[in-house]
């Protein structure tokens, strides 16, 4: 694997890790995508690559569901 396509996979797990702790602490109305990247350390732009707000919900409510 590329170093680029692993910093990559980097940024997306801090996403959802992030996703997912504020979706779950402020539930889905109270989290807005510049909190989950600035929680994440990464810019909007890169949360968006990963999915919209509602996309990113249902991905790590599902990964979270089938762990």
């Amino acid at each position: 694997m590329s170093v680029r396509r692993q910093g990559q996979l980097e940024r997306e797990l801090r996403v959802k890790e992030a996703a997912l702790r504020l979706f779950v602490e402020r539930g889905y109305a109270g989290t807005s995508i510049r909190e989950i990247a600035a929680a994440a350390g990464v810019s909007t732009g890169t949360v968006g690559n990963v999915g919209d707000k509602a996309s990113l919900f249902l991905l790590v409510m599902e990964e979270t569901a089938a762990s």
